[in-house]
């Protein structure tokens, strides 16, 4: 029983750590996160480099200021009081923070003001619900871990049941 213990830990242990591993590297390399340069155009425009943006991606957008998402091919038409014409509308907008969901092609983060924002950016190379999946994987794989070394711990510090000799 207590090998047998031992055994089933250590074997959750490096299951545990492979799916908190494989779903942590799957994660990863589906976002990037950026904090842009920020240009400001002739026209008094802050804009940021361009943002190319995969196939059903999301972008994820915190500043400091107002901010706008806006096609690469209409940067050069906008102005403070047409924005609204040319920007993307946010899928999710909460505070500082916007997302931008199912995106596909180049893009430009654009913002008005006296001084240059500080604009930070993700893009999520798959959909958001993809990295829900890759988080909740990620903490399967840990609670399946720590379970596994409970296990192995309790396995290597049990007793053998004693049995006493009988003497005659």
């Amino acid at each position: 029983m207590r090998k047998n213990l031992l055994y089933l830990g250590l074997i959750l242990l490096v299951i545990g750590v492979v799916i908190s591993g494989i779903a942590t590297v799957e994660a990863g390399g589906r976002t990037e996160i950026v904090e842009t340069s920020i240009k400001i155009s002739p026209s008094g425009v802050y804009y940021s480099n361009e943002l190319t943006v995969g196939s059903n991606s999301s972008v994820i957008v915190t500043g400091n200021t107002t901010t706008y998402l806006i096609p690469s091919q209409d940067l050069n038409m906008v102005n403070s009081t047409n924005v609204e014409n040319y920007a993307i509308h946010p899928t999710t907008p909460s505070g500082n923070s916007i997302l931008y969901d199912g995106l596909s092609g180049t893009y430009y983060l654009v913002a008005f003001g006296q001084h240059p924002p500080l604009i930070t950016y993700a893009v999520l190379g798959s959909n958001l619900s993809q990295l829900i999946v890759y988080g909740l994987l990620i903490i399967a794989g840990a609670a399946i871990a720590v379970i596994g070394v409970i296990l192995a711990i309790l396995g290597a510090i049990m007793r053998s049941k004693f049995t006493p000799v009988h003497q005659f």
